[in-house]
């Protein structure tokens, strides 16, 4: 009889040290505990109507609604010992933060609350841990969880989320499972290597390098090809090439972005620029002509197309 009324004292205190906290993952609340039901939750759900609601009454509807839980003072719901103003600055501030900034916010709130102990202790007994548990706080007042997700503009599933990160990897910023993998269509390194080349020999064949700074352009180690070369003609050669040997080719535009990036030295030049000085004399001459008589500008034109 005596063994008996022990394990009943026993399982009293273990119930009554489970009740003080709430579980991340707990759907169903029962009300001695002052945990929230699944009734509970699914009224509080925003309907599409609600969606459409500013942010004021959103703040004032919780507040008229309430939690429905008994961890305010004299079991009272948490929600009812907060003032609209606390409940709009919280969700403000959590608006102007970045997503990676609450997660780091929730993060922090995980770690100085939630339990990792995988043995239950309490007064007189030991016992592993079916559920793990969680005390909710803000500036120092308990509070359920429905209101700590409302105060800091969660769902349950990114708050779950952040529970399973905190478990697995701790405190650290969770990072996105596509960052590192390449898309589908990214080429090889070799068929870069491929354009890069092409453009490289082209430039050594044809490009024309002259001593010191060439006017007009701001860089000392530009080459420059002939004005009678374009980018797609080039681009079509390369494809002839790569398709000749069965090797991939890219594309025009991102022939003339690899150009850019990795080439930016190699520079076709104007038509106007590749003059030679006779050229560019008899040019000049015909400009200044211009108010003359007219057997002087038939004379300069004669000198010119002479030369050419």
């Amino acid at each position: 009889m005596t063994t008996k009324k022990h394990n009943e004292n026993v399982s009293r205190d273990n119930a009554n040290d489970e009740e003080a906290y709430d579980s991340p993952w707990d759907e169903d609340d029962s009300s001695e505990s002052g945990e929230e039901s699944n009734e509970e939750e699914d009224s509080f759900c925003i309907t599409s109507l609600e969606s459409d609601l500013s942010e004021k009454a959103k703040v004032t509807a919780f507040a008229t609604t309430t939690c429905n839980c008994k961890f305010g003072e004299g079991e009272k719901p948490c929600s009812a010992s907060l003032s609209l103003d606390e409940l709009v600055e919280s969700r403000s501030n959590c608006h102007e933060l970045t997503s990676t900034e609450l997660d780091l916010v929730i993060l922090g709130a995980i770690q100085s609350s939630l339990n990792c102990n995988e043995v239950s202790v309490s007064r007189r007994s030991h016992k592993h841990c079916q559920q793990t548990r969680m005390a909710f706080y803000y500036h120092g007042k308990r509070i359920c969880k429905k209101t700590f997700l409302f105060l800091h503009c969660l769902n349950k599933n990114r708050f779950c989320s952040l529970v399973k990160h905190y478990r697995k990897n701790g405190l650290s910023v969770r990072v996105n499972g596509n960052k590192k993998r390449l898309p589908s269509s990214a080429f090889s390194s070799e068929t870069i290597e491929q354009v890069v080349k092409f453009i490289l020999n082209t430039a050594e064949e044809q490009a024309l390098l002259l001593p010191g700074r060439v006017p007009g352009f701001k860089r000392i180690d530009v080459r420059l090809l002939p004005s009678v070369l374009t980018k797609h003609s080039l681009w079509k050669t390369y494809c002839e090439i790569s398709t000749s040997q069965g090797k991939n080719h890219v594309g025009y535009s991102k022939f003339c972005d690899l150009w850019s990036q990795l080439c930016p030295f190699v520079l076709i030049m104007r038509p106007a620029t590749d003059l030679c000085w006779t050229c560019q004399k008899n040019n000049n001459l015909i400009q200044k002509t211009a108010n003359l008589p007219e057997a002087e500008k038939v004379e300069a034109v004669r000198n010119q197309e002479q030369h050419l």
